[in-house]
């Protein structure tokens, strides 16, 4: 038997309704079925998305049906198993033992958005979700779908992330592809980020990757302004203010909203200058409503944008994440991540919620 993290839904499909989380045994699989592998899970994310399934709000909405699943969709973990029958070119592609991060989405294939390459938006996105309405990463030995495994040597430059770097492809290649629908960023732009959380903070580093000369980071949370003056020791060019200092600073040509605040995303649209981007990536609650005055956007020939997870960019993520876990000076700790055994999740939870850490990674190997 295997420790979990199991999520029943409500019974009620009224919104908002929470459903129950704890800690249970479950089997161990034992034989994949042929297009799939058994993956040992290192270390598993803990995502914004998670809580808010966990409130009944906002993704929450999304989960289908009452069957309790296990919940999770960030991990880095290793390959210890494939089916007999498994095909050759399957076995030579991928290798047991070997490092890989999840793409927790599938692609049906066949409807318009997959065929014009658009499979984060395609009708069946959410079904086949793992950690949604799929079993997810909160346990110790996970069966993957071949086409959901990236092995991490594959996509790293020769500078292969470890394991806990390596769990954080998933939310970095969501804000890549967020990045990449904004466009070409000219160095002299000076950009806003609103909320410190990961999201937020990878944002921050892909912007200065990137060659964003100025980012400045809006966060009403103290302890995690201080955690963006720590990562600025590490990555130059960032500072961080009070939500009520932005209008001070602007204009921006920038502004990422990473927080999934209706009043942050109103903000945007007021200290965006002219010709200026707004890209959201932060989730709301399924009742948010975003305030945008429309002749200040009309003057100003603002664009606004908004990215829904990733779109081919977790092998840029693993690359990026393996060039980051190098540098001297920086560290998960120092990105205010906490790892946790699996037994402590209600622990890591609660940090979340609090603000005491930007995101929590459960290591179901942990004793």
């Amino acid at each position: 038997m295997q420790k979990a993290v199991q999520y029943t839904p409500p019974s009620s499909s009224e919104p908002n309704e929470a459903g129950t989380v704890s800690l249970c045994e479950l089997p161990v699989p034992t034989k994949p079925r042929r297009g799939h592998a058994l993956v040992s899970i290192s270390h598993a994310g803990v995502c914004g998305t998670d809580l808010h399934v966990l409130s009944g709000r906002g993704t929450g909405s999304l989960i289908t049906g009452q069957e309790p699943r296990v919940l999770g969709h960030e991990a880095s973990g290793h390959v210890i198993q494939l089916a007999d029958d498994e095909d050759e070119s399957a076995k030579q592609s991928i290798k047991i033992g070997e490092l890989m991060v999840l793409q927790p989405v599938g692609q049906c294939g066949s409807c318009r958005q997959c065929r014009d390459g658009r499979y984060n938006q395609c009708d069946e996105y959410f079904s086949s979700f793992i950690g949604l309405n799929v079993n997810g990463t909160w346990q110790s030995v996970l069966e993957v779908p071949l086409d959901r495994i990236h092995p991490v040597d594959r996509y790293s430059g020769g500078q292969s992330p470890p394991a806990d770097w390596a769990a954080l492809a998933e939310p970095l290649s969501c804000v890549l592809n967020g990045l990449n629908r904004l466009g070409h960023l000219p160095g002299t732009s000076r950009a806003l980020v609103a909320g410190a959380g990961i999201i937020g903070l990878l944002a921050c580093i892909a912007l200065r990757r990137r060659g964003v000369a100025r980012v400045t980071v809006s966060e009403p949370n103290a302890q995690r302004r201080r955690l963006v003056e720590g990562l600025g020791r590490a990555i130059s060019g960032l500072t961080a203010c009070s939500p009520e200092e932005v209008a001070k600073l602007k204009p921006f040509d920038v502004v990422v909203e990473c927080s999934g605040s209706p009043a942050a995303g109103s903000l945007a649209c007021e200290v965006a200058g002219n010709s200026g981007r707004i890209l959201l990536l932060g989730i709301g609650n399924v009742d948010s409503q975003l305030t945008l005055e429309p002749l200040a956007a009309f003057f100003k020939e603002l664009t606004v944008l908004s990215a829904c997870a990733s779109r081919y960019t977790l092998p840029e993520a693993i690359g990026l994440l393996g060039e980051l876990s190098c540098i001297d000076g920086l560290s998960l700790e120092l990105l205010g991540i906490k790892k946790l055994p699996i037994e402590e999740f209600s622990k890591g939870l609660q940090l979340m919620r609090d603000g005491q850490a930007s995101k929590v990674l459960l290591q179901p190997q942990r004793a």
